[in-house]
């Protein structure tokens, strides 16, 4: 009877891969694109969004940057 340790063999890209290098850069990138910190959204992206899910069309933010008369 044979013992079987470590992983098995990865497909990445249409190649399959065993080596443990190959195999830790094919989970590293994995993790990575799962766990990744997403950078903060602007204001305008922020509204744009958020109105988006309410079903509104998104809030115009020129007049963000108009001076107070």
């Amino acid at each position: 009877m044979t013992e079987n340790i470590g992983l098995a063999p990865l497909n990445s890209e249409g190649q399959t891969h065993s080596d443990p290098v190959s195999k830790d850069n094919i989970l590293n990138k994995q993790f990575e694109s799962v766990f990744s910190k997403p950078s903060p959204l602007s204001y305008k992206q922020l509204a744009k969004s958020s109105m988006s899910k309410l079903g509104h069309p998104p809030m115009p933010t020129n007049h963000l940057h108009r001076s107070r008369r």
